[in-house]
């Protein structure tokens, strides 16, 4: 089985009302880096969207064995990054898990917990992180039969359209937690994220 990880940081980051929210920093570290190098702890290939260069995006990313991924109209939301993404793919892929890169939450035992949901549930075609209350969220590991159809994706939505059409063949791996649904792309939110962390 090979599963590669495609970790979404192509956004314009709009919301931070200036600020890049993909190089804040989460113990000194920019928390694009830091979910790359988690992502890396799992042994999976790693593959990452990035706007063009150059970019400080490219420099948060120095020295990381992941192949890098210039998204050509990524302000076009993502769809178009994650379309961009899953072209860069070998053909030898099994399936990929998406990755946002502004989930800070989310460690590598979470990741791994939903790639094993493959084998743990193989008549799924999506397996995705989500809560004990059945409320679905992130990584989302995505079959290879998936990839024509992502590969046309645009706009700003992502795959949510694929997801809402094979709902049927949805596994949820509950027991990722809030972890799975905290992403930060405000600056009020990621203040009010710091202060939980500070208690």
């Amino acid at each position: 089985m090979s599963i590669a990880i495609l970790l979404l940081a192509a956004g314009s980051s709009q919301r931070m009302r200036g600020a890049d929210k993909l190089l804040q920093k989460v113990n000194d570290v920019p928390i694009l880096r830091l979910m790359a190098e988690r992502a890396m702890a799992t042994s999976h290939p790693i593959y990452v969207t990035l706007p063009q260069g150059p970019h400080p995006r490219y420099d948060a990313l120095e020295g990381l064995d992941l192949v890098k991924v210039p998204v050509q109209d990524a302000q076009q939301g993502m769809g178009v990054s994650l379309a961009c993404g899953i072209s860069h793919l070998p053909q030898t892929v099994d399936a990929v898990l998406v990755l946002l890169a502004d989930m800070p939450d989310l460690r590598t035992s979470h990741m791994l917990q939903v790639i094993n949901a493959r084998t743990a549930h193989p008549d799924a075609l999506i397996w995705r992180g989500g809560d004990r209350d059945g409320k679905a969220g992130h990584p989302v590991l995505l079959d290879a039969t998936l990839f024509p159809q992502l590969r046309k994706l645009k706009g700003d939505s992502g795959a949510q359209s694929i997801i809402s059409d094979y709902a049927a063949q949805v596994y949820v791996v509950e027991k990722i937690g809030a972890a799975s649904r905290l992403d930060l792309d405000t600056p009020e939110a990621w203040q009010a994220w710091q202060r939980t962390r500070d208690r």
